[in-house]
């Protein structure tokens, strides 16, 4: 019952944290729009439900709660092949101690051979480029039985040929893991900040609410999740994702993965969908992930990380 209560106070509150959120917004009206993108290839496979996974590092940029899943130190990296020839690339370590784990992450997306034009004219002046940056410090404890918390502070930093911004954000999150035992919730609130400015203009960041459920079957050989955000100024999406982990040979597992996000819907041709696989062993794993956006071109992410 106490169970119950639990999940049905976190749904109110985050249905009304993300009423707040879109009433009367539209999309497209948020700054520093690379923080949607997210983090890591296994997250990506899975239509970005990560909120109620949240098992590596990758976690300070997702839900700090799930940092407390750790226990040894860690360290991915990850990098994408971005639409309309962006690179992104990520790379967060945690650190587990007695009193917490600390982690550090950062999150880049950076366009080289921007034609510049200040007419109306065919011919490109030059080329410029713009360079979008995300550091972050955070920290998750377990605070009650199953249940952690975990909040994170970021500097984002844009810069567009000659011109740059910048401002501070904040995330907090929650992970419990239910008496269903194979049952996980996780909620985090992203991008928690003003606005980021340019030559006196300003566009709000894109705070994003996110409510998560993940299931494990099997064995853990079978990840299914679910999750629903909410980002500023846009409509609430869905996203669903399923990771199938056969063991290999010894301690080598694989992994296939495939996920669904609502949130592209409004691309041309774009369908949601994302397909990825990996590998894991003892302390190491590598993961890849394709991820297509219609008119807009395919998206590439391989990822890495290392235990100590």
């Amino acid at each position: 019952m106490k169970g119950m209560i639990r999940t049905l106070s976190l749904g109110a509150v985050l249905t009304f944290i993300a009423g707040s959120l879109w009433a009367g917004g539209k999309a497209g009206t948020t700054g520093a729009a690379f923080l949607k993108i997210g983090a890591g290839a296994r997250a990506a496979a899975m239509g970005n439900t990560f909120t109620a996974v949240a098992d590596d590092a990758d976690a300070s940029i997702w839900n700090p709660a799930g940092l407390t899943q750790l226990s040894r130190p860690q360290i991915t990296a990850a990098h994408t092949q971005w639409i309309q020839g962006g690179q992104h690339d990520s790379w967060a370590y945690a650190h587990p101690t007695k009193g917490g784990t600390f982690a550090a992450s950062v999150v880049t997306l950076a366009y080289e051979g921007i034609e510049r034009r200040t007419e109306d004219t065919d011919d490109a002046e030059g080329t410029f480029g713009s360079l979008d940056g995300a550091y972050g410090l955070s920290y998750g404890r377990t605070v009650l039985d199953q249940l952690s918390l975990g909040l994170g502070m970021t500097f984002v930093r844009q810069s567009i040929d000659s011109e740059s911004a910048a401002v501070p954000t904040g995330t907090v999150g929650a992970l419990w893991k239910t008496p269903i035992s194979f049952l996980t919730l996780g909620t985090a609130v992203r991008n928690i900040g003003g606005s980021i400015d340019f030559v006196e203009e300003g566009d709000p960041l894109p705070m994003t609410v996110a409510f998560g459920v993940a299931g494990r079957f099997l064995k853990d050989r079978l990840l299914c999740t679910t999750e629903v955000r909410a980002v500023r100024h846009e409509s609430p999406a869905l996203g669903v994702g399923v990771e199938v982990s056969p063991r290999l040979y010894k301690n080598a597992v694989g992994h296939l993965r495939a996920g669904y996000r609502s949130d592209v819907q409004d691309v041309s041709d774009a369908t949601g969908a994302s397909l990825g696989l990996g590998f894991s062993f003892p302390r190491w794993g590598f993961d890849a992930t394709w991820a297509p956006y219609g008119v807009l071109g395919d998206t590439f992410r391989y990822a890495f990380r290392f235990s100590f």
